[in-house]
């Protein structure tokens, strides 16, 4: 008695194997999709460091005003280190000050225990008896009417600043020293404004 043999049904263009072309055009669709998704992930990622570095570790501040010229110039972004609270001579910081609603930008000068002297005759200004020079200066520094009392001794936990442009900025000589628990950062770089 025969076998019942089953064959296999003809191959047809819709069952059959599929051609290379098709099969090539399938893995190259898969990879874009997957290359998409690994862009997209990774700018997800990227955005997040940002969003993080900037949040809590740097921050960015634009200028307002000339007292800090010619180091700095209005509309200028300050990019500044939150974290830090080491502050010496020098340093250039964003803070807050009951004098201004907005935060001021200013040049540290003295630190705690300096004796900061102004002399109105020459329009120096002396940190202990020592003649305090910079290139970025513009102008003489004078003492301000309706200011603070010179000699003047920087208390404890604060700094002294003063802004570069000394004939027209508001600083420590107007409101007195800056406490560091009112500074907001300490200056890293800055990127001068894109137009004037």
């Amino acid at each position: 008695m025969p076998k019942n043999i089953k064959t296999a049904p003809p191959i047809s263009a819709s069952n059959g194997p599929k051609p290379l072309h098709i099969l090539d055009n399938h893995i190259k669709k898969e990879r874009r999709r997957r290359n998409l998704f690994n862009v997209i992930r990774d700018l997800v990622i990227f955005v997040m460091i940002i969003t993080l570095l900037f949040s809590v570790i740097l921050g960015l501040g634009v200028v307002q005003g000339d007292s800090m010229k010619p180091s700095i110039k209005n509309h200028s972004i300050a990019v500044f280190n939150r974290l830090t609270n080491d502050y010496e001579k020098d340093d250039i910081i964003l803070f807050r000050t009951t004098a201004s609603a907005d935060p001021l930008i200013k040049r540290i000068i003295a630190t705690e225990g300096d004796v900061v002297n102004i002399d109105n005759q020459t329009g120096i200004v002396y940190v202990d008896q020592v003649p305090c020079e910079n290139d970025e200066i513009i102008g003489k520094t004078y003492t301000k009417e309706n200011g603070i009392a010179f000699p003047y001794t920087v208390p404890g936990d604060c700094v002294f600043v003063l802004g570069d442009n000394r004939e027209i900025a508001t600083d420590s000589r107007d409101f007195g020293a800056v406490n560091k628990a009112n500074i907001i950062g300490k200056v890293y770089f800055v990127m001068k404004p894109i137009s004037n």
